[in-house]
């Protein structure tokens, strides 16, 4: 069986090995999150605002790092093409967006 599954494994995509890691890894940030958000019962735990501020603006810090990661640029959407032979054809300039100044 385990031999199998390493054959699996080699060939799988990349999208797919995406998705199996990434599956995985976020469960199990969000299974933590619902653990510390047990840390929350007053009954059984102390802190202050300061504490929670400290606490979520590291976890919000961390979050916008890692969506940095996954940011690739996109093209610019206006374009300008321009043909070799200029008699054929004119060249195409993108339009000015509606509702601009």
């Amino acid at each position: 069986m385990n031999d199998e599954k390493q054959i699996d494994l080699k060939i799988e995509s990349k999208a797919d090995k995406f998705k199996r890691i990434t599956g995985m890894r976020s469960q199990r940030i969000l299974d933590d999150l619902r653990l510390l958000g047990n840390c929350g019962n007053t009954s059984n735990y102390e802190y202050t605002a300061a504490d929670t501020f400290k606490l979520f603006s590291a976890i919000e810090k961390e979050v916008a790092r890692v969506k940095l990661l996954f940011n690739k640029p996109v093209p610019h959407p206006y374009t300008i093409t321009i043909k070799e032979d200029t008699d054929t054809a004119p060249q195409s300039v993108p339009e000015k967006p509606m509702g601009g100044s």
